[in-house]
This record gives structure tokens, C-alpha cells and sequence, in this order.
């Protein structure tokens, strides 16, 4: 501990604030075309990736290959909201 100096030290409390700072809104975020690329991305890759499954235990003649896509289905919904 001895050797800490005087700007080593964690400050305990955060730095006042005027008014101004405090009232003041973020700015607003508008959605970018980087941003619109990755959802699309990321909805397409999810609707494949059901379209595989659905494939793959229909292939194998899995019985209940309807109900789990069903049930992918309504995740996705529910993940979305």
C-alpha cells in the first residue's frame, strides 16, 4: 500500500453534475443499414435453420417432425417481441 501515490487511489464518488448535464435526452438512434442487414441476417438464418430441421427429421421419418416445427415456430415469435 505504501506505494500508491495520490493519483493511484479509486475515487469513491462520481463527479458532480450541473443541471444541464442531468436533464439533458441521448440522442435519438435511427436504425442503420448495418443494423437492418444484421436483423435481416439474423431472420433469414433463423427461417433456414427451421426449413433444416424440418427437412432433416422429415428425412429420417421422425414422427413428430410437424409439432417441433411448431414449436421452433412459436419460439421465434416470442423471441422477437
Amino acid at each position: 500500500m505504501d506505494s500508491l501515490r495520490k493519483g493511484d487511489e479509486l475515487p469513491v464518488t462520481a463527479p458532480l453534475m450541473n443541471s444541464q448535464e442531468l436533464h439533458r435526452k441521448p440522442p435519438a438512434s435511427a436504425m442503420t443499414k448495418k443494423g437492418a442487414f444484421a436483423s435481416a441476417g439474423y431472420m433469414a438464418s433463423a427461417v433456414l435453420l427451421v426449413m433444416l430441421n424440418k427437412a432433416t427429421l422429415s428425412s429420417y421419418n421422425f414422427p413428430c417432425a410437424n409439432v417441433i416445427t411448431l414449436f421452433q415456430l412459436g419460439e421465434e415469435k416470442q423471441s422477437c417481441s
